[in-house]
């Protein structure tokens, strides 16, 4: 997983609690609710934790005027089959400002376009206001077997727009844009899961 080089970069290389372990780029890994979460070297699998997954980690600067910040992680199915079409699962990984969430790639039950009057599980893109309200959820892949796979995000920052690419093992790869908002100083990356392994993911 990594993140605008030299600006970020996960290391889960060292097996053991993620909580204060250091990456390679950025500050170490904090928890949002007092979890810990113990993993084997070389990836890093919410499934682990019945808490809901709060992971976080600071970048080691903000984006800022004139500049794109790409985030990249490569997603791998988590022991517990992550959301398995639960209508509360949720898990993915998410830029955030501070304390507050700007956009979210992952996996929800929901039911914007194509799933619609029929709630279905998707990989998403989700952008949300400066305040943390959701501004446009669009569904990427409709697919019971959204991972493996390998995802990048980017940030324009000058007009607020989110791209993101989310490519499988066969080369299959599925694409959007969203607008979000512009000069937004995202400074946080975090790894999410719902409570009581409702929804979890595995990154590597």
């Amino acid at each position: 997983m990594s993140l605008g080089t030299p600006i970020f970069q996960a290391d889960f290389s060292t097996a053991g609690d993620l909580i204060g372990q250091a990456n390679l780029i950025g500050g170490p890994w904090s928890s949002g609710n007092g979890e810990s979460l113990n993993h084997p070297a070389g990836k890093v699998d919410t499934s682990a934790s019945s808490a809901m997954s709060l992971l976080f980690a600071q970048m080691t600067c903000g984006a800022a005027s004139g500049g794109n910040v790409t985030l990249s992680f490569d997603a791998v199915a988590a022991s517990s089959g992550d959301t398995s079409g639960n209508t509360e699962g949720w898990a993915g990984v998410s830029f955030y400002i501070d304390d507050t969430e700007q956009f979210f790639s992952g996996i929800v039950y929901t039911s914007v376009a194509p799933c619609n009057a029929n709630p279905c599980r998707c990989w998403v893109g989700r952008a949300y206001t400066a305040s943390g309200t959701e501004l446009e959820t669009v569904c990427v892949d409709k697919d019971m077997a959204a991972v493996p796979a390998k995802v990048t995000v980017t940030y324009e920052f000058d007009t607020g727009t989110y791209s993101m690419t989310k490519v499988k093992p066969d080369g299959q790869t599925h694409s959007l844009a969203i607008q979000g908002v512009a000069s937004t100083g995202l400074n946080r990356v975090r790894i999410g899961a719902a409570a009581n392994n409702q929804g979890d993911i595995a990154l590597t």
